[in-house]
């Protein structure tokens, strides 16, 4: 599988699949699109794109330990800044995007391209409006800003 890699100061790399990686794991899939920038009908999501913020996340995370916390990502995408969290350390992450298939071709991938261990993840598909399926996705115990208590 074809990867990009981002580059961070403190040398570390995280790795993330190209849009043509992508588009060959929904085509065999058999996940027709006509055109990535509109994934639902009138409704522009992005999450098979790399945001400058998401990048920009990376950067300023690089050296800070994430060691005992448990992190959310709201609309994940390709999931980046949990990538890097969960290498500094996350006890536990919660990724959630719009897209079903946004989650199994891109982010989900993209954790395994950096050898994250799945099972400290949870991915979720829902939209903001009805996100009730985060409430049992989320560790208990949380202190603030999700650390554990």
């Amino acid at each position: 599988m074809a990867t990009n890699i981002l580059k961070l100061k403190s040398g570390r790399k995280i790795y993330y699949s190209t849009k043509e990686s992508i588009e060959n794991k929904l085509i065999s899939n058999k996940i027709k699109l006509n055109n990535l920038t509109d994934l639902e009908n009138k409704v522009y999501e992005g999450g098979l794109k790399i945001w400058e913020c998401s990048l920009d996340l990376c950067y300023f995370i690089d050296s800070m330990s994430f060691e005992g916390f448990n992190v959310l990502e709201l609309g994940c995408g390709a999931g980046l800044p949990s990538i890097l969290a969960a290498l500094n350390g996350a006890s536990s992450l919660t990724l959630q995007d719009f897209n079903d298939y946004v989650l199994e071709a891109n982010t989900k991938i993209n954790f395994q391209l950096n050898g994250i261990d799945l099972s400290k993840c949870s991915f979720v598909k829902c939209d903001w409006a009805n996100c009730l399926e985060l409430e049992g996705a989320i560790p208990e115990n949380r202190g603030p800003c999700g650390k554990k208590s």
